[in-house]
């Protein structure tokens, strides 16, 4: 079952395939409802209690999914002004577990951060629909933020 959020935001079922020699967990499929297109895939890890936050994609969507360990997402909406608004948060536990194993749709236009919850560190997978550019986010220091990651 695909979960939409208010900011079309959306949480899908990732399929994991499990084989005697180690299971197969897929990342995303063209057909997969959020995928909007191919522009660059990368992993990145986010080790245990870190947290990296805060980032918005001004075109891009982005897909997540979390093959090792276990992240918090934090999905935050945009004022008038263009800085987060702390107040309607929308959290995320995506993991290699079974019952987390899926993959967060991000839509452009929407402030979101991550923290590492298992030790030593955890994986990240992330599909954007375009090339990595600099001037294509903003970002907003977290620890300026008043959101308890707690």
């Amino acid at each position: 079952m695909i979960k939409s959020m208010d900011s079309h935001v959306l949480l899908s079922p990732s399929k994991r395939i499990s084989l005697p020699s180690g299971d197969v967990l897929r990342g995303v499929k063209t057909t997969d409802a959020g995928f909007i297109g191919f522009g660059e895939a990368y992993f990145s890890y986010i080790h245990y209690q870190e947290v990296k936050a805060w980032k918005l994609h001004k075109r891009y969507t982005a897909n997540y999914t979390c093959p090792l360990g276990q992240i918090k997402i934090v999905i935050l909406k945009s004022l008038a002004s263009g800085q987060p608004d702390f107040a309607d948060a929308q959290e995320f536990i995506l993991s290699e577990e079974s019952s987390n194993y899926q993959r967060l749709t991000i839509p452009p236009g929407v402030w979101y951060g991550f923290k590492g919850l298992a030790q030593p560190s955890s994986l990240i997978f992330s599909l954007l629909s375009g090339e990595h550019s600099p001037d294509e986010q903003e970002s907003f220091d977290f620890q300026q933020s008043a959101y308890n990651w707690e």
